[in-house]
């Protein structure tokens, strides 16, 4: 039965609704569609007229939609349903769903009673909700990495409890503004970098200041009262907590994306015999053989060198740091435009699993509780996230039990007869 009156009436009225809405009968027959239902349901025009709702209904559920149609018709009021715990899905043309939120509202024409239903797609919206819940516990897992190492800190520092007795109000201080920066965590889906920022920004000073007074108490000559054993713990102690702070910025200002690529002219083997000089204090303390191997005369390739820096840095500091026993060997070598940096150890190598798993940020391939080396595994996620913004290719090859290599291949300049791209701004 055709609803003429009903159309002139509403139709006007529906077309002009910013949601989709549909029109249903007693019986669930559609007698209004306004053009935004039919775009949400993928129909042509007119197409839904005279059709049973349940065609917009995933089959899942249609067995049950006539009870709850004669529940609403016995009781009509304005009802907003797929609100909190109840989940209604919306079936398209061409069989794929949606999530729904669903509102009716009664209307009675020359005697007859009609449901209005208006249906909104909240696909993003929930899209949005799980993002947010999964940056929230990717926080709360980084969260509990920095306890873990703040905890292996703290059972090294245990002698020294006078001498940090004036830096521990400050970490205090920092740690509580942590905390707070993770409690408002629900609020924002960049909040674990707001939080990194915060903890690094925090500590940096109070860190430098505590390593600066470190560093003048091992230039004390031997004897005046001074214990050198404990003077050397407590440098090792706070150079590792500097570097977990660096570290830590580095990876809130890439992942809040303020890292601006600045280009010029590099000599990469003087900037790596400056980094080799710079770790050969913690080779000799392991009693590891760190040597140099460059390939003739390289020419300057245009590139970023305080990022180019940092990834030679990270990946001699993470050789260092995994190898017990043998050698880490810096190579340089030419080959065509591009110049690679080759970082060999004789460490324990890296199985095939986890070669993906060791660029990730936060992870370790050792479970936390158990964990015998300081960091908290962002040092080859930084190297990864560099590469990525100096257009370097970043390879690794490794053999478990034998060692591990990587490979940064850093791109020389374009052929001269072709235009040099200007580098992103900051």
């Amino acid at each position: 039965m055709d609803h003429p009156r009903l159309a002139a009436q509403y139709g006007m009225v529906l077309a002009a609704v910013p949601d989709a809405t549909l029109v249903a009968d007693r019986s669930g027959r559609l007698v209004l569609v306004n053009a935004l239902a039919e775009a949400l349901f993928g129909y042509a025009p007119g197409e839904l007229l005279d059709q049973p709702v349940e065609r917009l209904i995933p089959q899942r559920f249609q067995h049950a939609h006539p009870g709850h149609r004669e529940g609403y018709f016995a009781d009509q009021r304005v009802r907003p349903m797929g609100a909190g715990k109840l989940e209604l899905w919306g079936l398209r043309k061409d069989g794929t769903e949606f999530p729904a939120e669903i509102s009716l509202s009664p209307l009675h024409h020359e005697g007859t009673a009609f449901a209005v239903v208006a249906v909104r797609d909240v696909s993003e919206r929930r899209r949005q909700e799980e993002e947010k819940a999964r940056l929230h516990a990717e926080l709360a897992r980084a969260s509990d990495l920095m306890r873990q190492e703040l905890h292996t800190q703290s059972r090294d520092l245990g002698t020294l409890a006078r001498e940090l007795a004036g830096r521990k109000r400050d970490l205090e201080a920092a740690l509580e503004a942590a905390r707070a920066a993770h409690a408002q965590a629900e609020r924002a889906s960049r909040v674990k970098t707001d939080f990194l920022a915060l903890v690094s920004h925090e500590l940096r000073t109070p860190l430098a200041l505590l390593h600066l007074q470190v560093e003048i108490l091992t230039r004390q000559p031997p004897g005046g009262g001074l214990d050198q054993k404990a003077v050397r713990r407590l440098r090792t102690a706070s150079r590792r907590l500097r570097d977990l702070v660096e570290a830590l910025l580095q990876h809130s200002r890439f992942a809040g994306g303020h890292v601006g690529l600045r280009q010029e002219p590099v000599e990469l083997r003087r900037l790596v015999e400056e980094a080799v000089a710079e770790h050969e204090p913690l080779a000799e303390e392991k009693g590891l053989s760190l040597r140099l191997r460059a390939e003739g005369t390289l020419p300057p390739l245009p590139t970023d060198p305080v990022l180019a820096r940092v990834v030679v840095s990270n990946l001699l500091g993470n050789a260092l740091k995994f190898t017990t026993a043998g050698h880490v060997e810096v190579a340089l070598l030419q080959d065509g435009r591009d110049q690679l940096v080759r970082v060999s150890d004789s460490g324990p190598g890296i199985a095939e699993a986890d070669r993906e798993r060791v660029f990730q940020p936060f992870e370790q391939l050792d479970p936390v509780a158990v964990k015998h080396l300081p960091g908290v595994g962002l040092g080859l996620a930084l190297v990864r996230q560099i590469c990525a913004v100096l257009g370097a290719r970043l390879e690794l090859e490794s053999t478990p039990g034998v060692g591990s290599t990587f490979t940064v291949r850093i791109p020389g300049p374009p052929p001269a007869d072709r235009p040099v791209a200007p580098p992103p701004s900051a």
